[in-house]
């Protein structure tokens, strides 16, 4: 029998203003909560307040690709603040009954979300465990050691927004999971 959650994964994805969480915002979140069989128990995505008129701030390929994508538009529409949205996440993680410090964050360079987050929603980043499940380790790993395998993961897409890189995240892990769990 398993342990009430010990089975969660937990991918998050953000959307920032830049490389430096000292000096940026973040522009999206997405997280979804999936079983231990990748099965998707929650999906949450939300687009952040933010005020476009401290454009001359944001990276330009930051700003290109964003305009690009839309997540400016539905930025500048947005009234959801950081805060708001750990405090959204935060209360579903406790209606699922996910522990406090049980579960690591899941994602591709999972470490620049967190420490985006641990600037910007700190009681979101000091919920997870100190760990962090990071599928680009699972790429960097088989692109040297396993080749064929590398070959034939997942192709990363382009939209850089949350809920489609969080997914593919998800769909990585998922991938290696199917062809190395009877290794």
């Amino acid at each position: 029998m398993t342990q009430p959650g010990k089975n969660f994964l937990i991918f998050m994805d953000t959307e920032t203003t830049g490389l430096d969480p000292d000096n940026g915002e973040i522009l999206e979140i997405a997280v979804i909560v999936t079983d231990e069989n990748f099965g998707t128990i929650w999906a949450y995505s939300q687009a952040l307040e933010y005020d476009l008129e401290e454009e001359s701030s944001v990276d330009p390929y930051v700003l290109q690709m964003h305009t690009n994508n839309g997540l400016w538009d539905e930025c500048a529409a947005s009234d959801v603040a950081p805060l708001e949205a750990q405090y959204e996440i935060l209360t579903q993680f406790e209606t699922l009954g996910i522990p406090d410090k049980s579960q690591p964050p899941v994602g591709n360079t999972i470490h620049f979300d967190r420490a985006w987050i641990k600037v910007h929603m700190p009681n979101l980043e000091s919920f997870f465990h100190y760990r962090n499940l990071d599928v680009s380790t699972f790429n960097g790993f088989s692109e040297r050691y396993l080749p064929d395998l590398f070959a034939g993961r997942p192709t990363p897409g382009k939209a850089h927004r949350a809920m489609a890189d969080a997914y593919e995240s998800l769909e990585t892990l998922k991938y290696y999971q199917q062809r190395l769990r009877h290794v």
